[in-house]
């Protein structure tokens, strides 16, 4: 391979300081020189490839661990504050039925005394359905609960609702 060695890019003067005579060179070629270098480096060049995959692997692994951690911290805050307003909610209730009863205009009105007097059993049902339902959770979380499926009169808790609200407003 004449040619090859001619036009090879590895090649040096070998006299740069001598101007009297036509320039002397030292060329030389490797044959299949990209062929050479991968059948020497093809275990490096596969295990270099290996460890970028496993690095590029346990980053997505990492940032998706993550973002999960991020979705059940933000799941986490938002069940503590609708269980600490679901918890506030009824203790309000019972305390401003509290304060109404020992009120003395409102003790001398017979009708309206047994009014608060259920307004705070209905509030004390429902703070223990509260509290029955955060250990329902719990249980649902660990696969034990068995659901039962029943009627409900819509109307009715509304009215319930209704009821128990406008003792907080006439406060």
């Amino acid at each position: 391979d004449l040619d090859g060695i001619i036009t090879s890019p590895h090649k040096v003067n070998l006299t740069p300081g001598n101007v009297f005579s036509q320039p002397k060179f030292l060329s030389i070629f490797f044959p299949n020189q990209n062929k050479y270098l991968l059948r020497t480096m093809w275990l490096l060049l596969t295990i270099s490839a290996m460890f970028i995959l496993v690095i590029i692997f346990s980053f997505s692994f990492t940032v998706s661990t993550i973002i999960r951690q991020k979705k059940v911290s933000e799941i986490k805050n938002d069940f503590i504050n609708n269980m600490t307003h679901e918890l506030k909610t009824p203790i309000s209730t019972i305390s401003l039925a509290c304060q109404a009863l020992g009120d003395p205009d409102i003790k001398s009105r017979e009708g309206i005394v047994d009014n608060y007097i259920n307004v705070i059993a209905d509030e004390n049902k429902r703070l223990a359905m509260v509290v029955e339902n955060v250990l329902r959770t719990a249980v649902m979380d660990k696969g034990e609960l068995k659901l039962k499926i029943i009627d409900l009169d819509i109307h009715e808790v509304l009215n319930q609702v209704l009821h128990n609200m406008n003792i907080q407003l006439e406060r």
